[in-house]
């Protein structure tokens, strides 16, 4: 067994791990979430596109990677690199501490003994769109383009891009996909991008 913390992932963490985790990821590893992932959550730093969490009755297992760290990494200070990269935060004195009970606040979870290492962590964040639909994770997607989110190439349409080409797949997907280029009459994701990027510089 790996004596090391390793952190799921199956979003924008395989590739973007941010500049604190970075140097500190000695391997990865491919696997498959133990739980089932969709397009279920907006995220507040991505102008409110929708992004991947657990979604047990309509998500399934999806294609990841598990992040081992160094070994001189603990599992509370894996918890804090990893909570401060969610949620985008410089300030290194901010750390993790574990929700109430009741709370909706993030969690983060530990999957003792996955894929051979000693402790895997992973984000769990309740889903809080009331409709996961394609028409409706499309327009999502596309206001948030028209935010500063958009600038960054953190919006809803670049995520999705970017999960696809790494081989992230649920059932929702493909439609979402086809759904963002009937809305926006485009033919793929990148002149949908382009477009909405042209849009924004109009302003």
């Amino acid at each position: 067994m790996i004596n090391s913390v390793g952190i799921l992932a199956y979003g924008s963490l395989v590739g973007d791990p941010g500049p604190e985790l970075s140097p500190l990821i000695i391997t990865s590893i491919s696997s498959d979430t133990p739980f089932g992932i969709e397009y279920g959550r907006k995220s507040q730093t991505r102008g409110n596109a929708p992004t991947l969490t657990i979604v047990e009755n309509v998500g399934v297992k999806v294609n990841a990677k598990v992040l081992i760290l160094d070994p001189k990494v603990n599992l509370q200070a894996a918890k804090n690199m990893l909570y401060r990269r969610e949620r985008r935060i410089d300030d290194l004195t901010i750390n993790y501490s574990e929700p109430g009970p009741n709370s909706v606040r993030m969690r983060i979870r530990v999957l003792p003994n996955f894929q051979n290492i000693s402790s895997v962590i992973y984000v769990d964040l309740p889903s809080n769109i009331e409709h996961v639909t394609p028409e409706n994770l499309a327009a999502l997607a596309i206001a948030s383009a028209m935010t500063d989110a958009g600038d960054k190439k953190m919006d809803g349409i670049n995520y999705l891009r970017n999960n696809i080409d790494n081989g992230i797949i649920t059932p929702l997907t493909r439609q979402y996909e086809q759904e963002i280029l009937r809305q926006s009459d485009t033919t793929n994701l990148q002149a949908a991008i382009d477009l909405y990027s042209a849009k924004r510089s109009a302003l």
